[in-house]
């Protein structure tokens, strides 16, 4: 006897359950309403999974948030409105605070699989694995994992009592657990690649952060659903599993088709293919309609006049951005300065931030301020901003005498928003030196600054706790944390200025080393 088993998968959806960018204005094809859609064409018995990152990244749950609670979270509705089998976290999910994470997990239908997030006595905080039995007695083992990373990330109050432990060793350990049980093992990791499965070359920086490699090593896994990276793969691991990862925000769909055989000893995978999906289908009009009345009011919400630029601060190209130091990141860090009374700030902006112009909405800050975090004031030596400023200089390249974007910072996965860009200090980047001996010239008010010398240094969160490769500001001291995001210190201030304009500074040079100053 032959059978045909389906799973499809989501990714790293970032809130994006309706085709409408509220960036933009405009309808692509995205959403969790056009997945809908082609799951009803879709004739075959099927397990339909999410590898997290659902919560965080778009207005319209952003209202729900601030500005509805206690009523249905929407993309609860969504995943119960889908039929979703099982849902493993991400490392966004924690960025509200167990409270937001806990109610949307209650809410929901399906269960939450996690097998490395552990409480203070060693239990398992959600089920580490499913069996789910299909009518026709195949049983499939699904695993979830999340990246062991997220606490170099995350604000500890948010995951207070949770240890994060390694995600290769418990998904080893579960994988060992359920082998003889089940038909079929599926892992949905929330993590990336961090090797190339045909040459064996690291892919960005090594760490323990993305461990999907590995994990395809792992004797017993039939298929390795992976994410964080949004990068779109489908890979045959010889002798392994089937591993796929999809684009984010719901522009497509992980489809695996397995073909099982029934023998005398039981069900065995004859063949198994992977694709990705692209989510070009029209949206379903019955979960449209349940989301519109959070639709409308985000829309409403997000219109409302906040202030306006005499400057030009739309960004038309993020490297070009980064290069010639764009007037938004002066702008973001007199914020940040004003706020904490440091000497120096760092600031980032997401890869795809469309900057500011003319009269400003609510929905120009949350275009350009996608991410939660908050600002925390570090005390430094001349070192470590030293080094600090070395790892954002890798940002670039020289490619045939003109200055580019390193392609780390491009491949596996986009990075813009790991280049940090300075206030408070003079410097210049030589991109024709090796790496880590860039910085040619450092200046605070007038003098060069030495290996001793210290400052107070004001930056987000995530960049304070090492994220994005910076382990040399995780060692810092932290002298305070503000609990505002950018997006609500940006509203505070046009609530007291109402006009934004100033003299953009030129005090940062990226040579090729042919003019260095």
């Amino acid at each position: 006897m032959t059978h045909h088993l389906h799973i499809i998968y989501t990714s790293d959806v970032h809130g994006r359950l309706l085709a409408h960018d509220y960036g933009t204005g405009t309808i692509d094809f995205a959403g969790l309403t056009r997945l809908t859609t082609w799951l009803k064409s879709c004739d075959q018995a099927s397990l339909l999974l999410d590898n997290g990152d659902l919560l965080q990244g778009s207005p319209l749950l952003d209202h729900h948030r601030l500005r509805m609670p206690g009523t249905l979270n929407p993309a609860a509705l969504a995943v119960n409105h889908l039929g979703y089998d099982a849902i493993t976290l991400g490392n966004h999910d924690f960025n509200y605070g167990r409270d937001y994470l806990d109610d949307f997990t209650k809410t929901i239908t399906c269960p939450v699989i996690c097998c490395n997030i552990l409480d203070e006595k060693g239990h398992h905080v959600y089920r580490p694995y499913l069996i789910h039995k299909h009518d026709n007695g195949i049983k499939t083992g699904i695993i979830g994992a999340i990246t062991g990373y997220v606490p170099h990330w995350e604000q500890p109050g948010h995951i207070k009592g949770l240890v994060f432990e390694d995600a290769y060793d418990c998904v080893k350990t579960m994988v060992g657990r359920i082998r003889a049980d089940v038909d079929v093992i599926v892992v949905l990791y929330h993590g990336g690649i961090e090797k190339d499965f045909e040459t064996g070359q690291p892919l960005g920086v090594q760490s323990h952060e993305n461990q999907g490699h590995a994990i395809a090593g792992i004797a017993g896994i039939d298929v390795l659903l992976t994410g964080h990276q949004h990068l779109p793969l489908v890979v045959h691991v010889q002798a392994g599993p089937l591993v796929l990862q999809t684009a984010d925000q719901a522009r497509m769909a992980g489809v695996i088709k397995l073909v099982m055989d029934n023998h005398d000893s039981g069900w065995r995978i004859k063949s198994k293919t992977g694709q990705l999906v692209n989510m070009d289908m029209p949206e379903d009009p019955h979960l449209s309609t349940l989301l519109k009345p959070y639709h409308d009011k985000t829309l409403a919400w997000l219109s409302e006049p906040i202030g306006q630029t005499r400057l030009d601060m739309r960004i038309d190209d993020p490297f070009q951005a980064r290069l010639h130091k764009h007037p938004l990141f002066e702008w973001i860090n007199h914020l940040q300065l004003r706020l904490s009374g440091a000497m120096i700030s760092c600031s980032s902006l997401p890869n795809q931030a469309p900057g500011f112009a003319g009269d400003l909405t609510l929905n120009d800050l949350a275009a350009n301020f996608v991410f939660p975090n908050i600002l925390v004031k570090l005390r430094i030596d001349g070192k470590t901003l030293k080094a600090g400023l070395e790892r954002s200089a890798m940002y670039f390249a020289l490619s045939e005498g003109v200055i580019v974007t390193d392609p780390s910072f491009l491949h596996p996965k986009i990075e813009h928003y790991n280049v940090d860009i300075y206030d408070g200090i003079d410097y210049t980047i030589d991109v024709s030196r090796p790496v880590g001996s860039r910085i040619t010239r450092l200046l605070y008010q007038g003098q060069p600054v030495k290996d001793d010398d210290h400052f107070t240094i004001v930056m987000n969160n995530y960049r304070a706790t090492g994220g994005g490769h910076y382990p040399m500001f995780a060692k810092a001291e932290v002298l305070a944390t503000y609990q505002t995001s950018l997006i609500d210190l940006a509203k505070a201030a046009l609530a007291h200025e109402p006009v934004i304009y100033f003299k953009p500074t030129d005090n940062l040079i990226v040579t090729d080393g042919q003019d260095s100053t």
